[in-house]
């Protein structure tokens, strides 16, 4: 601890921090809406975590990894990786994340699992509680009959994925964005968390997580049709 503390008050990492620039706002907004989402899920404790703590880690973590031979886009690239991996770590430290290491095999099976519930409720019919944890990917996870998202947060899922206004005033629309949200996969809504409160391109989330653009491309499709169903 003392030695990070040293770090970060060097002037080489002081340099470091300066030419981030608005790199540190961006990624500070995101880890934000991350531990709020995983909060509302009841993955995390509420109020437990914080936000400029993580980032320090963060920071010093791709600070001792970095060289200047690097470009801007790698570094955005380290700084979201870093920041999923410490939310992904907090979460498997309260046990409710999958140990498969291989996103791209999760990923495959999460696709499938969307593509089948999709393909089932095509006729455009509202996705029930009973319904939504079917299309769960099989895995352990605490649930709350009622999930309600933080307003901040359906804020920027309204604006990405182009739902109307009305939807975040709408109470019942609201509740069954919660249980949608929250049935939503591991991996597929770690890239609508990157893609809504990250605000990256498809091309950036697949190279941050190493997996197809095609399997980016198609999770966020498919999950901005479920969210105009509702």
């Amino acid at each position: 601890m003392e030695k990070a503390t040293k770090n970060q008050k060097s002037p080489e990492f002081k340099k470091f921090f300066k030419g981030l620039g608005p790199l540190s706002t961006e990624v500070k907004a995101y880890l934000t809406s991350g531990l709020l989402a995983a909060e509302s899920q009841g993955l995390i404790d509420r109020r437990y975590y914080d936000a400029d703590g993580i980032l320090d880690e963060v920071y010093l973590s791709v600070y001792q990894q970095y060289t200047e031979v690097l470009g801007k886009a790698e570094l955005k690239q380290m700084l979201y990786r870093k920041s999923l991996e410490k939310l992904q770590q907090l979460i498997q430290d309260e046990k409710y994340t999958p140990n498969d290491p291989s996103t791209t095999g999760i990923l495959k099976d999460e696709l499938d699992a969307l593509d089948e519930r999709f393909t089932a409720d095509a006729e455009g019919d509202l996705l029930m509680h009973e319904e939504l944890d079917d299309i769960s990917y099989k895995q352990k996870k605490r649930r709350s009959e009622t999930i309600y998202l933080d307003d901040f947060l359906i804020a920027q899922i309204v604006d990405r994925f182009g739902l109307k206004d009305k939807f975040i005033l709408a109470n019942e629309k609201r509740i069954h964005l919660g249980l949608l949200y929250n049935s939503i996969p591991t991996i597929c809504r770690t890239i609508v968390e990157l893609y809504a409160y990250g605000r990256l391109q498809e091309e950036e989330i697949a190279q941050i997580l190493n997996v197809e653009l095609a399997s980016v491309l198609r999770v966020i499709k498919v999950v901005r049709e479920k969210f105009k169903l509702i």
